[in-house]
């Protein structure tokens, strides 16, 4: 199962530090109970669904420490908004100084809010949302260069190091796992 949050989510966010923090090699988290988890999550994924399994992954990861204790955190508003402002100008031209000029703070403050909320650059949270318009271009059936221009990279090449970069695998390939894991 892999489960992708976006970074204004109070999952994604904590998720994200949390796997920064215990990563051994680039943020990649392998947990010590995890054929234990493992087997509880495809157990819960039978009885329940993928929904409440993902809901159930997250509360157990996060039960492993102690930060996460105490709920949901809250992202900041404006640096949610700077996220729903990115994802609708996707494929435009997009760049820190106009989003952060969108939700009125600094551009300065606008990357560091984000980089200490979700643990990523401002840059990579425009590159992801990019990666997922693309991914919804290939589910659609175009060609990876097809949906890297529509989703805003320069090309195809820019898209697959980026898809690569940010998840592990090939557009393409990401795509259809995602198309295959849906509901």
């Amino acid at each position: 199962m892999t489960l992708y949050f976006g970074l204004q989510t109070w999952q994604g966010a904590v998720l994200n530090t949390l796997s920064r923090n215990r990563g051994q090699h680039r943020a990649i988290w392998i947990v010590d109970e995890g054929k234990e988890l493992a087997e509880a999550t495809a157990v819960s994924l039978a009885a329940n669904g993928p929904h409440a399994t993902a809901d159930f992954l997250v509360d157990e990861l996060c039960g492993m420490e102690d930060r996460c204790s105490g709920g949901p955190r809250s992202v900041h508003p404006q640096l949610q908004q700077a996220i729903e402002v990115v994802s609708s100008r996707v494929p435009d031209h997009i760049d820190v100084a106009s989003v952060a000029g969108a939700v009125a703070l600094s551009p300065d403050y606008l990357g560091r809010l984000c980089k200490q909320q979700t643990g990523v650059s401002f840059s990579a949270t425009i590159r992801w949302e990019r990666l997922v318009t693309a991914v919804g271009h290939l589910i659609e059936g175009l060609s990876v260069t097809d949906a890297a221009h529509l989703a805003g990279f320069a090309d195809g090449s820019h898209a697959n190091r980026v898809c690569w970069e940010m998840t592990g695998a090939a557009p393409r390939d990401f795509a259809h796992a995602v198309r295959d894991s849906r509901i």
